[in-house]
């Protein structure tokens, strides 16, 4: 599921021109360090195994780029992934949860970003229908 989050309103593929339109990478690196759920990429049990092994996991261009969020351990996988690139953060899971959304729409208001879902602006109201839908079925978050 390809989500996305960026300044700008309208969701394009041509890049961010203005300054003001990009997510400054340092304020990413900030969020990222100051946030207990993220976990840096280059610092997860997928990095050691990796290093373990003699690989490189995250090649040291992208060191501070790239954070995890709802990580199993037991499994060596992230359920979310963020991507810092180009002044945009692009977010990638399999499947959408409740928490995840929200975690998604979390990072998008600390940049005072806008939140898209595969191009479409993902909207506070569209997020008040999810959290009902959830909250019908008496699923966990």
């Amino acid at each position: 599921m390809s989500w996305n989050i960026r300044k700008t309103k309208k969701y394009g593929i041509t890049p961010l021109l203005k300054d003001c339109d990009k997510i400054p990478l340092l304020e990413w690196q900030q969020l990222v360090d100051n946030d207990e759920e993220l976990m840096w990429a280059e610092e997860s049990p997928i990095a050691d195994a990796f290093k373990n092994a003699g690989h490189e996991w995250i090649k040291k261009e992208n060191y501070r780029k790239q954070a995890y969020f709802d990580f199993n351990k037991k499994k060596n996988w992230a359920g979310l992934r963020f991507s810092f690139f180009i002044g945009t953060i692009s977010v990638d899971t399999e499947r959408q949860t409740l928490k995840r959304v929200e975690k998604m729409w979390e990072v998008a208001k600390y940049f005072n970003a806008y939140l898209f879902k595969n191009g479409t602006r993902f909207t506070e109201k569209k997020l008040e229908k999810l959290r009902a839908k959830y909250i019908k079925r008496n699923k966990k978050t």
